[in-house]
Formats: structure tokens, sequence, C-alpha cells
């Protein structure tokens, strides 16, 4: 699988109050990150998050046409819920507005 990562367009989160962007592709993220950091610093509104690639299978196993899913998100962590099993997802935050 190949991840698709944000293409960086800072006008466009000027029309938001709050933009928060979800990166997971293991070492491919960690790259994105790295080059887009000195440009996405200087947008405060912009919060960026990894997910683990762990998690991200996980996620991908559980989730099944026409299923269910309850997301509960708090404090930089995540559980999904399909009724019978949780996936627990902690999320990694590289920048806060």
């Amino acid at each position: 699988m190949i991840p698709r990562l944000p293409k960086v367009k800072p006008p466009a989160y000027g029309c938001s109050k709050q933009v928060a962007v979800y990166v997971y592709g293991a070492r491919s993220a960690e790259v994105w990150w790295a080059n887009q950091r000195q440009s996405l610093d200087r947008l405060k509104n912009l919060s960026v998050m990894l997910l683990p690639m762990d998690s991200v299978h996980t996620l991908a196993e559980l989730a099944k046409p026409s299923k269910q899913l309850q997301w509960t998100i708090q404090n930089k962590r995540v559980w999904i819920s399909d009724g019978t099993q949780t996936v627990h997802i902690e999320l990694r935050r590289v920048k806060s507005p």
C-alpha cells in the first residue's frame, strides 16, 4: 500500500479556524513531515498527527463494507469499535496550533 501524503497548499488553510492533518505511512510519513515542517510551522491553525502503521493495519482489518464503527477521540487517543472488537490508536502529535 502506498500512502497518499497531503500536498501543501497554505492558502487553503487560511479559510478555516482550525485544520488537522492525520498522516500515516511509516517511514514515508516521517520523511514527509521532515520535508514540510519548515513551511507548515508558520501556519498557526494547523495540527499534524502521525498514525502508527501497526494501528492502521489493525484498523484496515476492522473496516468492512456496511460495517458501522464507533469512534471515541480523547487526549490524543482514539478508540474504534465495531461492537465486538476495539482498536486503540495513540496519535503522535508533531505540530499543535
